[in-house]
């Protein structure tokens, strides 16, 4: 019960950090890494994360820019990323990043989800739709949400390995109205997510 709890929280802050309006929450300074935390780095419009060995950037794209990469205070930090729109009309789009280290229990994809998705409701999101697609080389959870009280909408990609013991959750994110074009950009950027050897000094794989 304890670790739905814990589980349930990851996922709401998750949500969380991308539509909350507190600047000071998205602009905070990063909290120092430890020997436990995951090693992450920024780059030039690149969302990296060494330990779990992945990679996401703007290459072949022009919308969106990296601007903020930190860990959050959580008992095993994440690392956490959020790419804004460029273009002034578009300047409210989100695309955030954030990690989630699994448990030694094996578990479906399915399995982790159901675990935390009926907490959407408490949030004020109607879930709209859920579906699957594969993200290069991985089972992915794709979860459409509508919060109209908040004029947000948001398609959520729940990229889920196993191997590695690590989901990585991307949040697509805008108000209502402009978020089917918002949309097809962050399919665009998330074309761009490669895993990589997960080690100091990733290398692209082949």
């Amino acid at each position: 019960m304890k670790n739905l709890k814990i589980k349930s929280q990851k996922i709401i802050l998750s949500i969380f950090f991308v539509v909350s309006s507190n600047t000071q929450l998205i602009h905070a300074a990063p909290i120092p890494t430890s020997g436990s935390s995951i090693l992450s780095q920024k780059l030039k419009n690149t969302a990296l994360s060494q330990e779990a060995g992945f990679r996401i950037g703007t290459e072949k794209t022009d919308f969106w820019e990296l601007i903020t990469s930190k860990n959050l205070n959580a008992a095993n930090p994440p690392s956490a990323w959020i790419f804004q729109g460029l273009n002034g009309a578009f300047k409210t789009a989100r695309f955030s990043i954030r990690t989630d280290n699994l448990n030694s229990e094996k578990q479906s994809l399915d399995q982790y989800a159901k675990k935390w998705i009926k907490e959407y409701p408490y949030l004020g999101f109607e879930t709209l739709a859920t579906n699957k697609m594969v993200v290069d080389g991985k089972q992915t959870l794709v979860i459409d949400l509508k919060n109209k009280v908040k004029n947000k909408q948001l398609r959520q990609f729940i990229v889920y390995n196993n191997e590695r013991k690590v989901a990585v959750i991307m949040t697509c994110s805008n108000s209502i109205d402009k978020f089917s074009y918002t949309l097809n950009q962050c399919h665009d950027l998330l074309k761009n997510f490669q895993w990589v050897v997960a080690n100091p000094s990733p290398v692209l794989k082949e």
